[in-house]
């Protein structure tokens, strides 16, 4: 496509005719020149994911417990803390800039770190709760953090115990949100 102004400017787009539809036109400036318009800024969608691993137990659980037992016993922990576990799910139904996906990315990872330090499912509980345990917390920054290639992180440390049985063995769970050219 090209246009020519009222000085002999000419503009040329390569483009086709579906990119022209969605480019802005040539625009005119004071003095009647043509000036090219400007790229249209980057768009991303925002995906999410939440992971929860046991990265320490509690060896009270496993008193009494024959090995094929205590094998049951991991397992069932393990499935317990992976119902909430979600991988790479779309949190935009549209592109967004990379100010709106940011601060949709920044507050989603900390909305969901803020309700899993509230988590009290009967399975799974927050550490700050009142359990008098032998294992070692880790010790997790309470902030959002923003990792190269547009991605955002949290961690919560949760005590697991899916018997009810006051053994408080250790989850992290890790929030993820990233953002994605469209």
């Amino acid at each position: 496509c090209q246009v020519s102004g009222s000085r002999g400017v000419t503009f040329t787009n390569h483009k086709s005719n579906q990119d022209m539809d969605q480019a802005s036109p040539p625009t005119k400036v004071n003095d009647g020149s043509l000036v090219a318009p400007e790229h249209p800024s980057p768009r991303y969608h925002v995906f999410f994911s939440r992971t929860t691993k046991i990265v320490e137990w509690d060896d009270d659980l496993f008193v009494d417990m024959r090995p094929c037992e205590a094998d049951s016993a991991m397992d069932e922990h393990i499935e317990a803390c992976s119902v909430y576990d979600e991988k790479d799910v779309q949190l935009t139904s549209h592109p967004c800039d990379e100010t709106e996906a940011t601060a949709l990315a920044e507050t989603t990872v900390a909305d969901t770190m803020r309700v899993a330090q509230e988590c009290d499912d009967g399975v799974m509980t927050a550490t700050h709760s009142d359990h008098d345990s032998s294992v070692t917390v880790p010790d997790l920054s309470p902030d959002v953090e923003k990792l190269p290639n547009n991605h955002f992180a949290g961690k919560v440390a949760l005590f697991v115990d899916k018997y009810g049985c006051d053994c408080h063995s250790v989850a992290v769970t890790e929030i993820v949100a990233r953002l994605v050219r469209a």
